[in-house]
Order: C-alpha cells, then structure tokens, then sequence
C-alpha cells in the first residue's frame, strides 16, 4: 500500500541536496537510509543542479530532517560519516522525527500518538484508513499493537 505518497516530485532543500550529493552511488549509506524509512518509500533524482524527492511523505519529512542534521554536524567541510558514525544519525534523526514531526493528534486521545518505528506509523495509518476494511497487526508483545488499535478506534 502507498501511504500519503507524493504525487509529484518534491523539490529538495539546500541542505538535501547536499546530502544527496555527499551519498552519491555509496550504495550501503543508501540501503541503510532506504531500510530506516521501510515501509515507506524515497528515491531521489537528480536534475541537473538540483535534487528532487519522490516518495511517501513521511520517508520526505525523515530525509530532510536527517539533512538538517547532516549540514549543522558536518558543518561546510559536508564530508560522509564513517558507516556507524551515519547509522547513529540515521537512528536519532529518526527518534527525533518520530517524537516531533511524524506524531498524530487524534480526536478523543488526550496526548498525541508518537510512533516507535516507521512499521508503527504505518500501521497506524493503515488503521486509520477507513477504505481498509481489514488489519491484522502481527508482532511481539510489546509492540503497540493493542495500544494503537484502540487509539483509532477512539477516533
């Protein structure tokens, strides 16, 4: 299932391009970005000077989130990470847009929904699409399933 994908390209900020630019064909740092934003989907294309993102809105908010944090700690050097050093930014770029950005505001739920994971958001999101007719959450205990579900249904 798509989820909330972008119709069109979306033209990238200074700071992704950047990015982008930096990662070039470093096909691990790609995979591992790619696999941080899994189940949703982000491609990037270039165009000449500028860079546009394709994919779901989510996996666009967490690139360009992580490309503000790439250009404020590389500073204008803008040299990679060795792999672990741009796999801890990968995971506290994502706790930190999870927490903030990604969180859902959902009637009848006093606090906002701040998913764990991209799986969780993506759960939630199939839970709230009303066109599904049928979810099944599988995972171990402890995985939000029950909490999520009874969050939207609330709803």
């Amino acid at each position: 299932m798509a989820y909330d994908a972008a119709v069109s390209p979306v033209a990238a900020r200074p700071s992704t391009t950047l990015l982008v630019r930096k990662l070039g064909q470093d096909a691990k740092r790609i995979a591992a970005l790619k696999a941080a934003v899994a189940p949703f989907s982000i491609g990037f294309h270039e165009s000449g000077p500028d860079v546009d993102l394709v994919g779901d809105k989510p996996a666009i908010v967490f690139v360009e989130h992580l490309a503000e944090r790439f250009a404020t700690q590389s500073g204008q050097h803008g040299t990679i990470p060795d792999a672990e050093a741009f796999q801890s930014m990968i995971d506290e770029a994502l706790d930190d847009v999870l927490r903030h950005e990604l969180s859902l505001r959902l009637e009848g739920v006093l606090q906002p929904i701040r998913p764990y994971s991209m799986a969780q958001l993506a759960f939630l999101y199939d839970l709230i699409d009303r066109r599904c007719p049928l979810v099944f959450g599988v995972g171990p205990t402890g995985t939000g399933k029950t909490y999520l579900t009874v969050a939207t249904v609330i709803n």
